[in-house]
């Protein structure tokens, strides 16, 4: 049998709210009777909306956040506001309308016992908040590291979220990295990923995968911090493109 391919749907909005400085979330519903898609973590949507100016339709793809598991009835994405088509998104109200296209993807999680190793440049974090919220669910004992790089703490989506869950399971283990901020309480790191931070949290870099997020410049640096220390790149690190 061929593959379903995924449809357009129409999708409700059931809150907007700002999870940090410069990024907001969705929590969208479908609104056409039918029940709640299913979808891997990792996944994202393709959003529509109509030009209020006519003529065109505002296209936009963002991985859901959410996790599987916890989508049963809606679906959340974060986005960061960087232009026309984001503004109008972060300008949506309650029980306001748009329609959407998926899931689609291939950036999934994997099942595993490799200590997981991932990076996430700014919003590229989006698509991880999925993956390790349905590892913490299953109580998992695979180790899991989330390098989240912002330039403040401001910046910072889901930064108490994070900690709760690794306070909760202790095979998660967060770092905080601020590039552009230094604070005098701060327990994550200061400084921009190199390969002394990656040796200081990361047991046996050899074994572990690499899933890595954000813009180009940012996903490029870890590529290239990884094949200094010997990682075969090709075999152990897998990447979303998103900018």
């Amino acid at each position: 049998m061929p593959p379903v391919l995924p449809k357009r749907r129409p999708y409700r909005v059931l809150d907007n709210r700002l999870i940090a400085e410069g990024t907001f979330e969705l929590t969208l519903v479908p609104n056409d009777g039918e029940p709640m898609f299913t979808y891997i973590a990792g996944q994202w949507m393709m959003l529509e909306l109509p030009d209020p100016a006519g003529g065109k339709i505002w296209k936009g793809a963002f991985s859901i956040s959410s996790a599987p598991h916890e989508a049963q009835e809606s679906f959340q994405i974060a986005v960061k506001t960087y232009g026309a088509f984001t503004k109008r998104l972060q300008e949506l109200k309650t029980d306001d309308m748009m329609d959407a296209i998926g899931p689609y993807g291939m950036f999934t999680l994997r099942e595993g016992i490799s200590p997981l190793v991932i990076f996430a440049g700014g919003v590229g974090f989006t698509p991880f908040r999925s993956m390790v919220r349905t590892i913490c669910a299953t109580d998992s004992v695979r180790e899991v590291f989330l390098f989240y790089s912002n330039r403040t703490r401001a910046e910072i989506a889901y930064e108490q979220e994070f900690r709760a869950l690794a306070a909760k399971h202790p095979n998660f283990h967060p770092i905080f990295i601020l590039t552009r901020e230094s604070l005098a309480d701060w327990d994550g790191e200061l400084r921009r990923l190199d390969k002394d931070m990656l040796h200081k949290y990361i047991p046996d870099l050899e074994a572990s995968e690499y899933l890595v997020c954000g813009p180009n410049a940012f996903m490029e640096s870890v590529r290239d911090l990884l094949i200094s220390e010997g990682i075969d790149v090709k075999a152990k690190l897998r990447k979303e493109i998103f900018d």
